[in-house]
């Protein structure tokens, strides 16, 4: 089998380029799948959530254990799907984007039950509630329920016109509010998730970010990097606002703090998310920013555990793809007896803008190696003459292997 160094994925060896990510096969590795024993355990695990942590729960759970009943319960109406593809390519068809299809999941036997909200927890009982008067027993049960666009107070401006992007339904509310005329555009925030959705949405629109940090990018590019990717953005018809916030909302505007006006349509943010912790926290789990869970993923009552961007562990809440993969593929360990402590990985930042790639992986630092070509950078980053870290740009060949490198301290100073 391969596993995509991108992202996470894990796939058979005749495929040559990611189905999740898009990458090719030189950022892969080859990795053995140890034979599973199915343990024909009879139990009842209860998913709540149909995002990746959610679907990879319940597979790996059906590939330990042939008798067990696996439910996974969405809010959403649509079959799970690939939700990095919201930012990514945000003017394909969104309903080509579902994880698996309907079949799948019936040769699977894993049930799902979609549109339906999971109300309350009755830990006791061993049991929840559901929105449609429903009570659902179990006896494992995995919050997988993720998190949420984080938005703001913005006074007057118009609520229908005010937009995260955590779901298929915000994204068709957003195709919906764009029509097809040209809109003004605000997105606050600069992240890759921001920057993605500016390149798709300037191809028919007048696009704005603004950031509130010094520079686009801040915690993981150096300020040359990223006026490097300001220029890109500006040359793409998309301005860019750094070191400021907006203090004022109207109704068809919005003013930054230097009494800028930007003419406003569509108010998008940006900005990171929060996990959904609601639910948890109302059933007496602890949580804090996230679920709090052990080394084994287990909350503090024995029979719930917890994956993706719902968890904080170790005092960090990772609301990435490959961190869910992680966390769901550990989570079914652990409720198969398997008993694994959950490692996490260094996770590189991937993203693409109009024609380039970057990929960051690791801590930035003051000692860098610089490997340059026409159109392309690696910046190799070092600590006591140790690689702690690197950012490639146009260098896609070479993902894997800086992976890799920076994964073992392969490389040393003197490089």
């Amino acid at each position: 089998m391969y596993r995509c160094l991108v992202c996470g994925e894990i796939f058979p060896m005749n495929i040559k380029i990611c189905p999740t990510c898009g990458v090719a096969e030189e950022n892969f590795e080859v990795i053995e799948v140890p034979d599973i024993v199915d343990s024909k355990n009879d139990f009842k695990a209860l998913i709540i959530g149909g995002g990746i942590a959610g679907v990879t729960t319940a597979i790996e759970l059906r590939r330990r254990n042939s008798n067990a009943k696996i439910t996974i319960i969405s809010e959403e109406n649509s079959l799970p799907y690939n939700r990095t593809l919201l930012t990514k390519e945000f003017n394909i068809n969104l309903n080509d984007i579902d994880l698996k299809s309907k079949a799948f999941y019936e040769e699977n036997n894993i049930e799902l039950v979609l549109g339906t909200k999971v109300t309350k927890i009755n830990r006791e009982e061993k049991s929840v509630d559901t929105n449609k008067d429903e009570s659902i027993s179990y006896d494992y049960l995995v919050l997988a329920n993720g998190s949420s666009s984080i938005i703001l107070d913005y006074g007057d401006f118009k609520k229908e016109n005010v937009f995260g992007l955590r779901s298929k339904e915000d994204a068709f509310k957003l195709k919906e509010a764009l029509g097809s005329r040209k809109n003004n555009i605000t997105i606050v925030g600069g992240g890759a998730l921001g920057l993605e959705l500016a390149q798709e949405l300037a191809l028919n629109n007048k696009v704005s970010i603004i950031e509130k940090a010094p520079y686009l990018m801040f915690n993981n590019f150096e300020k040359k990097d990223s006026l490097n990717l300001k220029e890109l953005l500006n040359d793409n018809g998309v301005a860019v606002y750094e070191n400021t916030s907006i203090i004022k909302y109207n109704e068809n505007s919005v003013i930054l703090e230097d009494e800028t006006l930007i003419d406003t349509d569509i108010l998008i943010y940006s900005i990171g998310v929060r996990s959904n912790v609601a639910l948890a926290k109302e059933a007496g789990l602890s949580t804090n920013r996230g679920v709090l869970v052990d080394d084994y993923l287990k909350t503090n009552d024995s029979s719930i555990y917890a994956c993706g961007d719902v968890v904080e562990f170790s005092g960090r809440v990772v609301a990435l793809w490959s961190n869910s993969l992680d966390m769901a593929t550990c989570v079914a360990k652990n409720i198969s007896g398997e008993e694994e402590r959950f490692n996490r990985n260094a996770y590189p930042l991937v993203f693409k803008l109009f024609g380039n790639s970057y990929y960051k992986i690791g801590e930035l630092t003051d000692d860098a190696v610089i490997e340059a070509k026409a159109n392309s950078q690696i910046k190799y980053y070092f600590k006591d003459e140790e690689l702690v870290g690197a950012l490639a740009i146009n260098s896609e060949a070479k993902q894997g292997e800086i992976y890799r490198d920076v994964l073992n301290h392969t490389l040393k100073m003197e490089y």
